[in-house]
C-alpha cells in the first residue's frame, strides 16, 4: 500500500479476520483492525469546496469516538507516574505498565465498592 493517495481516497487490504487501511486526510492514516470491515461513514462536516459531507472509514470514526478515555489515562498518569531519570528504555517501559496495572486496580475496586 505505497501508493500515493489524495485527500480521502483510501486503500486497504484485508483477510478474513484482519483489515489493514491506509486513509488521507490532511496526512496519511494507517490502521489495523480485527472487528471492522471498509465501510465509511459521513461526518457532521461539509467539503468547501463540493458542498458534500465529508466521509471516513468507520474504524476512524469510531476510535475518534473512543480516544477520549486514552488521553484521560494519559493526563492520570502523568501526574502519579513513578519513573525517574532513568536512561534505559526498559525500565521507563516497566514502571509505566506498572503504574497502568496500579490505575486499572484502583478502578476495579471503586467499581466494587459502588456495587456494595
Amino acid at each position: 500500500m505505497e501508493e500515493k493517495l489524495k485527500g480521502g481516497e483510501c486503500a486497504n487490504r484485508s483477510t478474513h479476520n484482519l483489515l489493514a487501511l491506509k486513509w488521507r486526510d490532511k496526512k496519511d492514516v494507517w490502521m489495523l483492525s480485527t472487528s471492522h470491515s471498509d465501510d465509511f461513514v459521513e461526518t457532521k462536516k461539509i467539503n468547501y469546496q463540493t458542498g458534500e459531507p465529508k466521509r471516513k472509514p468507520k474504524c476512524v470514526a469510531n476510535y475518534n469516538a473512543l480516544m477520549g478515555a486514552v488521553d484521560k489515562i494519559d493526563m492520570i498518569l502523568s501526574s502519579l507516574h513513578c519513573v525517574r531519570k532513568s536512561t534505559k528504555w526498559y525500565k521507563k517501559y516497566f514502571f509505566h505498565l506498572l503504574d497502568l496495572a496500579i490505575y486499572n486496580a484502583y478502578i476495579f475496586y471503586k467499581d466494587a465498592n459502588e456495587k456494595l
